[in-house]
């Protein structure tokens, strides 16, 4: 590299410096508090700006369910697994009661092709809310593509899906 390419890579690596720096210390002013942390983070997630909530929470402590919850749904939606699980087992450890978390652990497993783990953890989603229409919907369909048609109708009788729109009886 010549000596202008080295000045220009130390001022950007000193711009990319300051920008972190700032963020840092944006991020943690003492008027910065968890409530301006999560609402920002709940409007990125509400926009899917994956990348920006990634950024923003990637250093930031996330003390709360949902902190961790956004953050697990980002790093999913850039396919970034091992992440993902990680911070949505944590948010779970904060909120064993909430059916987000392993419904969308089970998402992040059935991506990985690892199916007796999602179908697990969406059986635990729906002992959390046996009515919840999208996880009955999602196991009945692993179980379909497994060839279990016997256990997908019975998710799928739950949310009154599929419906039949036609019946045609047509004569051998």
């Amino acid at each position: 590299m010549d000596v202008a390419g080295a000045a220009q890579v130390s001022r950007s690596q000193k711009l990319l410096r300051t920008f972190v720096l700032l963020l840092a210390v944006f991020c943690y002013l003492p008027g910065y508090s968890q409530v301006d942390l999560t609402q920002e983070a709940k409007q990125l997630f509400e926009q899917e700006r994956w990348p920006d909530l990634v950024q923003l929470l990637g250093h930031a402590p996330r003390a709360s369910a949902d902190l961790d919850y956004y953050y697990g749904v980002a790093l999913a939606h850039q396919q970034r697994w091992e992440e993902a699980r990680q911070s949505l087992d944590a948010g779970r450890e904060l909120a064993p009661r909430d059916k987000r978390f392993p419904i969308e652990l089970a998402g992040v497993a059935f991506k990985q092709k690892k199916y007796d783990t999602a179908r697990r953890e969406l059986r635990r989603a729906l002992r959390l809310d046996p009515r919840d229409e999208y996880a009955n919907e999602f196991l009945a369909t692993i179980y379909f593509l497994d060839g279990n048609l016997e256990a997908a109708l019975k998710d799928w009788n739950r949310t009154g899906k599929p419906e039949i729109v036609d019946v045609r009886n047509e004569p051998a």
